[in-house]
């Protein structure tokens, strides 16, 4: 994974746009894959890893990710086909996240997801991911659920 350019007073302040989807590949097999967008404005890049689990799901866990190379921002909202015969992907759930510390050697993201993704108001879970890297593109993710809003100006109106 590429360092973040922006400066860590920039990263803190910005609420970027985060996606889980499921992704059938030829073949049968599947994976999630998590896509967080970069600062930079709507157009910017998604940081993105494969998953085995549903990160938006877990509550405390240590995870091992895959980081992928980065896609476009399409992606946030793209659902169906993938271009090059490459499977089908659907999204699972959308939310909001501000990154913490952004580095090749470590990762603090704050996340915030619906509760009940089938409602329009609705209260928000929230959770810190922090990652390291171990070798090969793979990273130790750390999952912590938390009891409410890390972030000032991020709030149950947010989503």
């Amino acid at each position: 994974m590429d360092a973040l350019e922006p400066s860590q007073s920039t990263l803190a302040s910005l609420v970027v746009p985060t996606v889980v989807l499921r992704h059938d590949l030829p073949g049968g097999k599947w994976h999630y894959d998590w896509m967080i967008q970069r600062p930079g404005g709507p157009d910017a890049t998604l940081l993105s890893f494969r998953l085995e689990d549903r990160i938006d799901r877990l509550r405390w866990a240590d995870i091992i990710a895959e980081s992928t190379p980065d896609h476009r921002a399409a992606y946030l909202t793209h659902e169906g086909q993938v271009a090059g015969d490459r499977g089908v992907v659907v999204r699972l759930a959308r939310g909001e996240a501000i990154f913490r510390d952004a580095s090749p050697d470590r990762l603090t993201i704050d996340l915030a997801w619906p509760a009940r993704p089938d409602a329009e108001q609705v209260p928000l879970r929230w959770q810190r991911v922090m990652g390291q890297p171990l070798g090969d593109g793979k990273w130790i993710l750390r999952v912590r659920e938390l009891a409410d809003s890390p972030t000032p100006g991020m709030s149950d109106d947010a989503l």
